[in-house]
């Protein structure tokens, strides 16, 4: 089974909520998709590192990885933009959410980019564990359902730009409308 690791830049240490979903996975001798960023992602390649875990791909945008702590093999993802920006390094994520078969995506309650990597997933019916460092706490998600109960405290300005990236990817569906109250958490078919 391939697992796709990914979450907040802003987390550089895993918790132990994190660390033990990711045993579970050693236990079971899964592969690890893991993009090439700071944050949890050096901090995922680190701890696989140091436990000599073998089963990792690194997946990179642009013409050279910025993270490979294990020396794994590294796989480039080419994009359309060559723009350094969002585009550009959520090719890799799109290519990993379609590659592997589940996720475990470690949160800080804030990262859009880990919000869209659960809803890309959860899109192609794929389920994810998501710890949110800051409640100290992991979900199971596997429906649209299941992400609308998580985002509910989620602040407005966050959903919107999930929401702007759903529309640049072309998804069919939004986490906020419009309509005669406001805004509103929306994630349904």
């Amino acid at each position: 089974m391939k697992i796709f690791v990914g979450g907040s830049r802003s987390i550089s240490h895993l918790d132990s909520i994190a660390l033990s979903h990711l045993e579970r996975a050693i236990a079971h001798g899964h592969t690890f998709l893991i993009g090439d960023a700071n944050g949890v992602d050096k901090a995922a390649q680190a701890y696989l590192y140091n436990k000599e875990y073998p089963y990792v791909e690194i997946y990179y945008s642009g013409l050279i990885f910025r993270n490979n702590i294990g020396s794994w093999t590294a796989r480039q993802i080419e994009t359309k933009s060559d723009k350094v920006g969002l585009d550009y390094y959520t090719a890799k994520d799109r290519i990993m959410a379609k590659e592997a078969d589940a996720g475990l995506m470690i949160w800080d309650g804030k990262s859009a980019g880990t919000l869209m990597n659960v809803i890309r997933m959860i899109q192609m019916t794929k389920s994810v564990i998501l710890v949110n460092v800051n409640l100290v706490k992991s979900f199971h998600i596997r429906t649209q359902k299941d992400i609308e109960e998580i985002i509910t405290d989620i602040k407005q300005s966050i959903k919107l730009k999930v929401d702007r990236q759903l529309r640049r990817e072309s998804f069919q569906h939004r986490i906020v409308r419009k309509d005669t109250l406001g805004e509103l958490p929306l994630l349904r078919r």
